[in-house]
Formats: C-alpha cells, sequence, structure tokens
C-alpha cells in the first residue's frame, strides 16, 4: 500500500487549536494565515486538509491604532486584545499569536489572563536571526514608530549582542506613511495612474505623516525599497520587515539589493507549527 493510500485511512487525531488575533490590519492577519498554512504543509507533510491544524481567528478591526496609543495618549487597544483573547479561548484555542509587531508592547498583560500559550514574534525573530545568520551583529528595521520608541526590537536582540539600527527622522516618516498607504490598499506605483487614486494617497499620507512638508506621493514598495537603501549605504546586512503590513508590499523576490530581509509574520507562522508540534507530540493531550 502507498504512503498516500495510507494516511487517507488514518484517524482524524485532534490537534492543538491556533487561535489569531488579527485586523490590524486585516490583510497582514491573512497574511499570517497563509504562512501558516505553508509552514503546516512543509512541517507536517501534509496531503490533505484534515492533516492542518485548526486555526481560528478574531479579524478584529475595531482594535483601536496602537501607534495613537503609545505615542499620542489614544485609546489603548488592551481591552479589546483581552477581549479577543478570551473569545478564542472560550473556542477552544490553546496557542495564541497575534499579527501585529507592535501589539507586542501589551504581550504580557495578554498573556496574563489567558490559559493558552502565546508565541511571542518579536522573540522568535531575535532567537532566528541570531541562530541562522550567526555573523550579523547589526540589523536595520523598518516598523512603526511605537515599535522603536517601546525598543521592542532592541530589548529582543540585545540578548543576542546584536545592534538594531533604526531610519532617521525622513526615512521613519516615509516608513510610518507606507504602512498606512499598505493598510488602505496601495502597493505600487500601478495604483497610482489617476488623480482619484494619487490624492487619496497624498491624503493618508498626510495623516501619517509628522513631517507635514515632505509629503510625497510615492507608493509605498518605492517608500521602503528608499528605506532599505538607507540601511545598505550604511552596511546593515539584514533588514528586519517588523510592521505585518511591509511583508504584503515587499518580499524577498521583489527585492534584488545586497540586504537579507527578515519576515516576522513567517518566522512566526513556522515557530508557531513548531511548537503545535510540540506540544501535541510530548504531551499527548487530547485538545
Amino acid at each position: 500500500m502507498s504512503t498516500l493510500s495510507s494516511k487517507t485511512k488514518n484517524p482524524i487525531k485532534p490537534k492543538p487549536i491556533i487561535a489569531l488575533i488579527g485586523g490590524a490590519g486585516p490583510d497582514a492577519a491573512i497574511d499570517l494565515q497563509v504562512k501558516l498554512s505553508l509552514a503546516m504543509k512543509k512541517k507536517l507533510n501534509i496531503s490533505f486538509d484534515q492533516e492542518h491544524y485548526r486555526v481560528i481567528i478574531d479579524n478584529n478591526t475595531d482594535i483601536p491604532d496602537r501607534d495613537e496609543a503609545l505615542l499620542s495618549n489614544g485609546l489603548s487597544p488592551l481591552l479589546t486584545y483581552i477581549n479577543s483573547a478570551k473569545k478564542l479561548e472560550e473556542m477552544g484555542g490553546d496557542i495564541l499569536i497575534i499579527s501585529c509587531n507592535t501589539a507586542h508592547s501589551y504581550f504580557d498583560d495578554i498573556q496574563k489572563i489567558t490559559s493558552m500559550k502565546a508565541i511571542n514574534m518579536i522573540k522568535e525573530t531575535a532567537s532566528f536571526v541570531c541562530n541562522h545568520h550567526t555573523k550579523i551583529k547589526k540589523v536595520g528595521l523598518l516598523s512603526t514608530s511605537a515599535t522603536i520608541k517601546r525598543n521592542l526590537y532592541h530589548k529582543a536582540f540585545d540578548r543576542y549582542k546584536v545592534e538594531v539600527i533604526t531610519p532617521d527622522s525622513i526615512h521613519q516618516n516615509n516608513i510610518v506613511q507606507a504602512i498606512y498607504g499598505i493598510k488602505a490598499g496601495f502597493i505600487d506605483s500601478k495604483q497610482l495612474l489617476n488623480d482619484e487614486s494619487r490624492t487619496k494617497l497624498h491624503d493618508i499620507y498626510q495623516y501619517a505623516s509628522k513631517i507635514k512638508s515632505s509629503v510625497a506621493t510615492k507608493s509605498p514598495k518605492d517608500l521602503l525599497l528608499s528605506a532599505i537603501k538607507y540601511f545598505e549605504q550604511q552596511g546593515i546586512e539584514a533588514v528586519i520587515l517588523g510592521c505585518t503590513e511591509i511583508p504584503l508590499a515587499l518580499n524577498r523576490k521583489e527585492y534584488n539589493g545586497d540586504c537579507i530581509l527578515i519576515d516576522p509574520t513567517e518566522i512566526l507562522a513556522n515557530a508557531t507549527v513548531d511548537y503545535a508540534t510540540s506540544l501535541n507530540k510530548s504531551t499527548g493531550k487530547d485538545f
């Protein structure tokens, strides 16, 4: 009997359930789910739907803006995150992941209120880089301003004695503009061929910008590539795509420069599947 045909006769075994808090933004959560599926296919040698781990998602777009909360005393998203985590736990979640880098400012508070094991995307990214790229001692960071202010990646990489380099104020402003542009569905210059789209993107950039005079209607991808070029000129060898919107506009296939692009969304997906697999094997628990 072939391996494939024998697999079809195996009973479905109870498996841990992965719970995902999304919505910040919704496309970033979908991107994480796709990468989870790809990681499962690779790591579990999947042939059929039933062999995947179950993923339950609260793609909660009512979560208040994290940058406004952390930088401008805006409405805190913590209660919304806590409510989402509790709902996902009630639905049977065993492992909790959050598809937003900046949201990890609240990671410890969220972990405290749930019995689900929360996987920390920031720490997993630092561990991955330092275990797979051992010669790298400096990394560039593309992220929201709040992620920088809260030193989320700085603290994670300090453990490995790797320095995190952040952009100058102009490039950081451009990165924030790009992130908001991506959230609105803009990626590259092909979407800026008419006055209506250019005006909409300009208004979004004006909203996001802290340097009002610098607003120019370049595509999010072009703004991000310019920031990576800034890192290249400083001799930085690896750049963290430290906002989950960024991989939606820029990935390794589309970038032909000298830096290694590190995708925390992909790293989180792989780490989550690894943890789920180890949990299933080591405990024998019926989930």
